[in-house]
């Protein structure tokens, strides 16, 4: 297993001989607004530049999509990456809208396993930010949920990673 983080949550983990870009977010530093009340510092959200171009992490056999925020998948990454590359997201909703923005091989991840050409996704229960009243208070505000999930790779060729 190698994992390579990009900026932010978006990285690139490799294991069993596949490639998953995990939560592309792919604008260039400073396109969106702070979040209000988030502790970062910086005058904008992405607060650096990719550390490559976008078609640079284009090389990949699927994406995965561990939640809809705009810090995790952005409207740059819905515009610029291969509309064929199998994309794995967490729920029917998130899937749909992945569909309407013209990915064409959207699968879910589930909590049982998804199969993916020798892999297994597993999908586990994320907390992000539920009994926080400042973090609830953000997503009311945004109109986000907060419900996020992560992701265990599991292959005959390799350790059990999530």
């Amino acid at each position: 297993m190698q994992f390579q983080q990009i900026r932010s949550a978006t990285s690139i983990v490799t294991f069993a001989d596949k490639r998953f870009l995990i939560d592309p977010m792919l604008a260039p530093a400073n396109t969106y607004p702070i979040v209000p009340d988030a502790p970062i510092c910086g005058k904008g959200n992405p607060t650096i530049d990719l550390p490559c171009k976008p078609q640079d992490l284009f090389g990949v056999d699927a994406i995965i999509v561990t939640h809809w925020h705009f810090d995790h998948f952005d409207q740059y990454a819905m515009e610029l990456l291969p509309k064929n590359i199998p994309l794995f997201t967490q729920n029917t909703y998130e899937a749909q809208l992945c569909r309407l923005v013209g990915f064409e091989d959207v699968r879910l991840l589930k909590e049982e396993g998804t199969e993916f050409e020798g892999v297994t996704l597993f999908k586990t229960p994320c907390d992000h930010g539920s009994g926080d009243i400042v973090t609830e208070h953000l997503y009311e505000s945004l109109q986000l949920t907060d419900q996020a999930s992560g992701v265990i790779f599991k292959s005959k060729k390799e350790n059990l990673v999530f």
